[in-house]
């Protein structure tokens, strides 16, 4: 998890167990498209984002979806889901 550390609030957790029904290592990005929507917005994650997840594959890409003040980022290797991340905007 990561927090803010004015505040001592966690501002993001990431976790490669299944979340929503979607499971690690099974599910792709077209069934999260399918059941979740395609208001999303998906690019390369950087080595920031790779470093908080703990992933050293390179061409990792993120769909990324926003919900009021929340934002769930699902981590993809290979069209497979690795890691999600829930943080807040």
């Amino acid at each position: 998890f990561e927090s803010d550390s004015s505040d001592k609030k966690v501002i993001a957790i990431a976790t490669d167990a299944d979340v929503f029904g979607f499971v690690s290592n099974v599910t792709t990005k077209q069934e999260i498209e399918n059941t979740v929507g395609s208001d999303n917005k998906t690019f390369n994650a950087t080595e920031e984002d790779l470093a908080f997840v703990g992933i050293r594959q390179d061409n990792t890409l993120i769909l990324r979806y926003e919900f009021e003040n929340n934002i769930l980022d699902f981590y993809f290797c290979e069209n497979t889901l690795q890691t999600t991340v829930i943080r807040q905007k």
